[in-house]
């Protein structure tokens, strides 16, 4: 069920909200709509579906013989953690997420790549689902592993990271102390989700991985290099996209 045992039940209970959806075992997520058109030029012949859970749209399709749902999520850990948890009540088992981040790492720079394989949490979601303050949400290993290393395949000289990612609500919260700090404790990037979605999937026993690609640099002396129009961004998106979707057809 939903709720874990001395926990009470939702009163919304996406189990019931969602009872006779049924969606594929395995979903990429996207946070834009230039990551969406990049996966669906790569899917080809698709077909546009309701998703169950706060999303702009979602399709089906087919990549290399495998069901797969391609969902642009809204924004944010709140909306994107419930997404996750209504697509596992009705049947994704596996799903990677894909999206931009913001470099706290110097060595990493607009057009790197970040497979995260722990993150740090500074949004709200993900405490409704792991209370504990201590909690280290990670992804699945096996499916970050297999990834990153896709990743590394495609990568054509540029970085690829294993470290952390801090989650963040406010994006204009992001204070030079902390991006120092949380540099020094093993983070690399910081975005908006992708703790609250390693929390959400751990929760429901569901695979989750995530992959970035760095959009802008938050630099130690307090400058801020935005990359977003960049090619390099793109053509990092495109790995990314091209990694995770054949990640989740052949793993």
């Amino acid at each position: 069920m939903c709720f874990r045992r001395g926990e009470g039940r939702p009163v919304i209970d996406p189990e019931r909200l969602y009872a006779g959806v049924s969606v594929p075992e395995r979903v990429l997520i996207v946070f834009h709509l230039r990551i969406l058109r990049i996966a669906l030029n790569r899917l080809g012949a698709r077909r546009r579906v309701k998703a169950p859970g706060p999303a702009y749209s979602a399709y089906e399709a087919k990549y290399a013989g495998s069901e797969v749902l391609v969902v642009l999520s809204f924004p944010g850990a709140p909306l994107a953690v419930g997404l996750v948890d209504a697509l596992s009540c009705c049947g994704a088992r596996r799903m990677v997420a894909v999206g931009w981040a913001g470099s706290i790492n110097p060595r990493l720079r607009v057009g790197d790549l970040v497979a995260p394989s722990w993150a740090l949490r500074e949004e709200g979601a993900s405490f409704h689902y792991m209370p504990d303050p201590s909690y280290t949400p990670k992804p699945s290993e096996p499916l970050a592993s297999a990834l990153y290393e896709e990743l590394l395949r495609r990568a054509k000289g540029r970085r690829v990271s294993r470290g952390g990612i801090w989650s963040i609500d406010a994006p204009y919260r992001e204070t030079l102390d902390k991006v120092v700090k949380y540099h020094n404790l093993g983070v690399d990037a910081v975005d908006m989700e992708a703790s609250a979605l390693m929390t959400v999937a751990d929760y429901r026993g569901v695979d989750l991985a995530v992959a970035v690609a760095i959009s802008d640099e938050l630099r130690h002396d307090g400058t801020w290099i935005n990359g977003y129009m960049s090619r390099r961004l793109s053509n990092a998106t495109r790995i990314a996209v091209e990694a995770s979707l054949n990640v989740l057809a052949t793993i």
